[in-house]
């Protein structure tokens, strides 16, 4: 099953009837074709098609409406996805399948028509889009699925979370022990280590300045977050994504002591982890981030947003 590369009910069959939200009028295009979805929210959907599928604007239906937060333009979240390509009668891409939900930033640059579908709609819905892959996702298609600009596609959209824009936090002055955050336009820009010994902590820490109320992270998280990280008594951040992009990834990725300390820290949460280099980039170092094989790394965490890997039963669409 190819996955989408983005940046990317009722048990009864449901004659989805759809309502224009988007493109331009096209006196020359006409409406051919049905389409059929069946399924409940959190389930694998099951798509048919009679005819051929032809749409000469976005056409959507919230089937499942959600009691979560409203989706605006700008918003991280996560997703199930389900992609029937109505050309060639292929499912192009399948969550279900896959076992991992999609995050999605709604934008009219990246993913154009699939946003604005989604603005508005709420957290725990179900979403069906009807249009052109060009329509959906932009000039290109989705080449990488394999889909032409002019594919019809049904897209279902199963909306499970929202990821926080930011944390509710100023910085302000260090716990004991701990380097003092330097903020630049109300975000973090840097670590003051002044009065703190020359060399960092022998053992790995996790300090918590700002606890949150959503779910907690478990070893088997998918997490997003905006992070700072510089070698302890530096100068400047080695890195750092506060004025940069989000680029969600499995808390395993990381260094080790972000699987170590991490599990457990809720969602809202920001968080100092302090790594000697045994949890951090080892004897080794990392040479391109200027850090050497004795450097205590410290990282200043806020965590937006989480998901976690489908379970067997629910990637295979089973229902209780």
């Amino acid at each position: 099953m190819r996955r989408l590369v983005v940046l990317l009910g009722s048990l009864c069959l449901l004659l989805v009837g759809l309502t224009a939200c988007g493109g331009e009028d096209d006196d020359s295009a006409e409406r051919a074709g049905e389409a059929t979805v069946s399924g409940e929210f959190g389930t694998e959907p099951k798509v048919k098609t009679e005819g051929e599928l032809a749409r000469p604007k976005v056409e959507t239906e919230v089937v499942t409406e959600g009691d979560g937060e409203a989706l605006a333009m700008g918003d991280g979240l996560f997703a199930n996805l389900f992609v029937h390509n109505a050309y060639d009668g292929e499912t192009a891409l399948s969550t279900w399948e896959t076992g991992n939900r999609e995050f999605l930033e709604l934008s009219t640059e990246s993913l154009p028509g699939l946003s604005k579908a989604l603005v508005g709609k709420k957290v725990g819905s179900r979403i069906v889009l009807e249009a052109t892959a060009r329509d959906i996702f932009g000039d290109y298609g989705q080449p990488d699925l394999f889909i032409s600009p002019d594919d019809p596609l049904v897209l279902v959209a199963d909306v499970t979370s929202r990821v926080l824009k930011e944390i509710p936090s100023t910085p302000g002055d260090a716990k004991a022990g701990t380097p003092k955050i330097v903020a630049k336009n109300d975000l973090p820009s840097a670590l003051d280590f002044t009065g703190l010994p020359a060399k960092g902590p022998a053992k790995a820490k996790l300090v918590t300045l700002t606890e949150g109320d959503g779910p907690a992270l478990t070893k088997n998280s998918t997490l997003v977050m905006r992070y700072l990280g510089q070698v302890w008594g530096g100068k400047k951040p080695f890195d750092e994504n506060f004025t940069g992009e989000l680029k969600p990834a499995p808390i395993s990725t990381y260094v080790s002591g972000f699987s170590k300390l991490l599990p457990g820290v809720k969602v809202g949460s920001r968080v100092m982890l302090i790594l000697p280099p045994g949890q951090g980039y080892g004897s080794k170092g990392n040479k391109d981030a200027g850090i050497k094989g004795t450097d205590t790394i410290v990282f200043v965490v806020d965590v937006l947003g989480a998901d976690e890997p489908a379970s067997a039963k629910e990637a295979q669409g089973d229902k209780k």
